[in-house]
């Protein structure tokens, strides 16, 4: 079953990402035994939508490459889990892990959307650009 999308704020959201209270539903846990939902800092309704960036220097995984090239950090790693043809991601940039309670159409997406999370958790990413 497809999660079914609705407009919050002017912002498409899955219906899923966080209306349910069944601590069993897939949004709620994680299914990869790498990770539980404790050890990953979860940002809240950071949705990918590729026609949002003008360009590919405005991407998240993009800024997200440069501020960590710019601090000497090390390659991000990504884990992506799959279900009912949605995917989520999360992303662990110097030992903490990131990722947001949307599901995505493919892992590109998904992976995009973990980077988001990460760079307005970490607070490099300005709202102004895309």
């Amino acid at each position: 079953m497809e999660p079914k999308l609705k407009k919050k704020n002017g912002k498409r959201i899955h219906d899923d990402a966080d209306e349910s209270n069944d601590p069993n539903h897939p949004s709620k846990k994680w299914k990869s035994e790498f990770f539980d939902r404790d050890s990953v800092t979860v940002v809240p309704g950071c949705e990918f939508i590729r026609g949002s960036y003008k360009s590919d220097n405005t991407l998240p995984k993009t800024i997200l490459f440069k501020w960590m090239r710019e601090n000497e950090l090390a390659h991000p790693t990504y884990v992506t889990e799959g279900s009912d043809k949605k995917f989520r991601c999360v992303i662990t940039i110097d030992g903490i892990n990131y990722a947001t309670d949307v599901w995505e159409k493919n892992k590109k997406f998904a992976e995009q959307g973990a980077a988001l999370a990460a760079i307005k958790s970490i607070g490099i990413y300005n709202d102004d650009k895309p």
